[in-house]
């Protein structure tokens, strides 16, 4: 169940005081309802920022093992990098510090068979790329 305390603009006390329930007037016309987060009256981010994704970029691709990540306009102090094969099993898991806004990293893992790897960055959202391992 929902939580709220009273008084935002989404909700509405009942005269006890015990009760606090989300409320939305319908007024004349087709009601437009905004996608709000679980909890809150606030709109949700939904969908993936697509300049975000733009700025991570792993190369060479493929690679033999050895590749860079390159991570522009960060807004954090750091970032988790977990790279995974395709069963979950995690290959490297590392938190890098962000110079600057960026993260230019050289990253081996050369040891690993060939195929495609996940590389997860996490640094206020989640973004994902592939990377393919190939040592022929």
């Amino acid at each position: 169940a929902e939580e709220f305390v009273g008084g935002e603009s989404c909700t509405v006390t009942d005269p006890s005081g015990q009760f606090i329930n989300r409320v939305l007037t319908v007024e004349a016309g087709d009601p437009n309802l905004d996608v709000v987060c679980f909890a809150s009256c606030e709109p949700c981010a939904v969908g993936i920022d697509e300049n975000i994704v733009n700025n991570v970029s792993i190369y060479p691709n493929p690679s033999s093992g050895n590749f860079n990540l390159n991570i522009s306009n960060v807004n954090t102090a750091s970032v988790d990098v977990e790279i995974t094969d395709v069963s979950g099993k995690v290959i490297l898991s590392n938190a890098y510090n962000t110079n600057n806004g960026s993260v230019n990293e050289s990253i081996n893992i050369a040891n690993v068979d060939d195929g495609v790897y996940i590389v997860r960055v996490n640094g206020g959202q989640s973004i994902v790329k592939r990377i393919v391992i190939s040592n022929k």
